[in-house]
């Protein structure tokens, strides 16, 4: 079962970061990533997963599970490094 929610996945990161949306991606996208793998899955629907990467990312994702958003986003932090 899906846990709703009042406020989207991106609002949530920024606040959990301390920082305005614009910055999620403008200065912390990297924080940004990691702070997403530790939401919960059940957390947000995979829509929101994909507008959040989307945004973060700057191209779109369309992921139909949220665990395949994750190991993505896995995969872009390693890159991130290398």
């Amino acid at each position: 079962m899906m846990m709703r929610t009042n406020t989207d996945l991106l609002d949530t990161i920024a606040r959990r970061l301390g920082v305005s949306f614009p910055d999620l991606r403008d200065w912390c996208p990297l924080l940004s990533l990691q702070a997403l793998l530790e939401v919960d899955n059940r957390a947000f629907p995979v829509e929101e997963w994909n507008r959040a990467l989307a945004y973060l990312l700057g191209r779109p994702c369309a992921f139909s599970y949220v665990f395949e958003a994750k190991a993505y986003t896995k995969t872009v932090i390693r890159r991130w490094w290398f």
